[in-house]
């Protein structure tokens, strides 16, 4: 697992970008990663799991919500 985190790049999920919401899209319907490598995203601070992670980002965007990462800090 350690060196499957040096070889494939991971980023932060973008509700904006279109990629990263096909890349979710597969996931809840297929109710898995793609065999091409798996979750490409970065867990954050202060989720438990990249689906929730995803869906709360999802939601902001969806009600027009500034996501701010530094929300759950103060």
């Amino acid at each position: 697992m350690i060196l499957e985190t040096l070889v494939r790049q991971k980023r932060y999920f973008d509700a904006n970008k279109k990629k990263d919401i096909e890349s979710a899209r597969a996931f809840f319907s297929n109710h898995s990663w793609s065999e091409d490598g798996g979750c490409p995203f970065i867990l954050e601070y202060p989720y438990v799991s990249i689906p929730d992670m995803i869906k709360d980002k999802l939601i902001h965007k969806v009600l027009g919500i500034t996501f701010d990462r530094e929300h759950h800090w103060r």
